[in-house]
């Protein structure tokens, strides 16, 4: 299995995110367990993105208050959100699917009302590193100091995107609020960059 391992971890830390807000304040417990599985043509015909062969499953799971029925089919639509204003943008499972795409794996989820969730990841299995002419992507770019504004009304994002783009080498300064945020880059506009 050949993946991006920034990807895999944004993959890791939205589905998180979304688990414990799952779980709240109570005490919960979130797993994740990986192993090798063969898909056969009946688990293939449960996902339209799934299809036959070796893959590497990650399992992620909650035991939170689940997802209610009359939503689950839209939960990886770009911008929906069961949240509160404010409380989130909808994107995060979005994002997941996308990358989940863009590795050629697919992604199924159960849930029960106050019993949790439970997502399925299935990554392609690559028997050896000779069958794969290149990676999936390309190293991200790294940084040189730039310095980046990251804005998002959902605070776990913005905390997350600012370890990720400073360990890739920018500068940045992260908020969940705009106007008092401005004030460090007025004095070198050019030097914006816009996430």
């Amino acid at each position: 299995m050949l993946i991006d391992p920034n990807q895999v971890h944004q993959i890791i830390a939205n589905l998180g995110i979304n688990a414990s807000h799952a779980i709240g304040r109570r005490q919960g417990v979130i797993e994740v367990h990986m192993e090798s599985v063969h898909v056969d043509s009946t688990l293939a015909a449960t996902s339209p993105d799934l299809k036959e062969g070796r893959y590497v499953r990650l399992r992620f799971s909650d035991n939170g208050g689940g997802i209610p029925r009359e939503v689950l089919d839209r939960i990886f639509e770009p911008f929906f959100t069961t949240k509160a204003p404010n409380a989130g943008t909808g994107l995060g499972l979005s994002v997941v699917r996308g990358i989940m795409k863009n590795h050629d794996a697919a992604i199924s989820v159960y849930s029960e009302p106050n019993r949790g969730t439970r997502f399925h990841l299935y990554f392609p299995a690559v028997s050896s590193r000779t069958q794969v002419a290149e990676p999936v992507k390309a190293a991200p770019k790294r940084g040189r100091g730039e310095r980046i504004l990251y804005l998002d009304d959902e605070e776990s994002l913005v905390i997350l995107a600012k370890r990720m783009l400073e360990r890739m080498g920018y500068v940045v300064t992260g908020s969940t609020t705009q106007p008092r945020r401005w004030r460090p880059f007025k004095p070198h506009p050019g030097t914006l960059t816009w996430c």
